[in-house]
């Protein structure tokens, strides 16, 4: 299911990457509105918006997509997180079904 998930995830990148590397290069890095570590062909907000994520999966794709991009030296931290949330994210749909 994983990859059959990262497998439509990158098919939806490859529609838009273009578009958006296009403006990225017209773009100055705006730490507030655009940093960096959070732009990477497209920002993680705009695909987390478009697939109307909650706040546990839109987390794990921050994590995963910007792992070690703002700083080096926190990227198992980063991914650490990524499966924190991943693992939260499980035991709540687990609990859910259970429950009914």
């Amino acid at each position: 299911m994983i990859n059959y998930l990262l497998v439509k995830d990158l098919e939806f990148f490859g529609d838009i990457q273009s578009q958006r590397l296009k403006k990225k290069a017209e773009e100055k890095n705006d730490v507030i509105e655009h940093p960096a570590h959070y732009t990477q062909g497209i920002e993680c907000m705009d695909y987390i918006e478009s697939h109307r994520l909650n706040y546990a999966r839109g987390n794990i794709i921050k994590y995963v997509t910007r792992a070690g991009l703002k700083d080096a030296s926190k990227e198992v931290e980063d991914l650490e997180k990524a499966c924190w949330y991943l693992n939260r994210e499980i035991e709540r749909v687990k609990k859910a079904k259970r429950n009914g």
